[in-house]
């Protein structure tokens, strides 16, 4: 099991955050306008949702960097970017106007640099999904939320308390 945590930064500035996992730690910002919102962050880290699209890339690449060095490949660096726009959903669901639903495309693109056989080629994009991140983001999943205060009161029991 993992678990992460997450933080106001000591700055007492809107929107920085500290997460922890483990004995490490790294900040989280908003850039200094966030459309809808009148007062935006600081700018001083990437956003949670860079740091999202960042996680299978680092993950693909100690994946792929690993399996290259225990056998000796001659894997010299590898370079991964991630990039996320908005597309139709193939599936054709629509709001409630009637308007094609646009759905979240990541494209993920890895380029191993080295001089490596055609088959240590293939293998490595083997290895890429074989990622426990990358299997994380597309395979099936329970995402469970729970909104606590601090008095452990939930929403639905601090609206009946009186």
């Amino acid at each position: 099991m993992s678990t992460v945590s997450i933080t106001m930064a000591e700055s007492g500035k809107p929107y920085q955050l500290t997460v922890s996992a483990r004995t490490h730690t790294i900040n989280l910002d908003a850039p200094l306008t966030v459309p809808g919102v009148k007062t935006g962050g600081g700018d001083t880290a990437m956003t949670p949702h860079e740091l999202f699209l960042a996680a299978p890339a680092g993950c693909i690449a100690m994946t792929v960097w690993m399996y290259a060095m225990d056998r000796q490949w001659p894997l010299e660096k590898i370079n991964i970017s991630v990039e996320e726009d908005k597309i139709d959903d193939p599936d054709g669901e629509k709001d409630a106007k009637g308007v094609i639903n646009k759905i979240p495309h990541i494209k993920i693109k890895i380029t191993p640099i080295g001089k490596l056989t055609d088959e240590q080629k293939k293998r490595l994009e083997t290895v890429a999904a074989s990622c426990p991140v990358y299997k994380l983001l597309t395979g099936k999943k329970v995402v469970a939320k729970e909104f606590v205060f601090e008095d452990g009161t939930k929403p639905a029991e601090a609206e009946t308390k009186t």
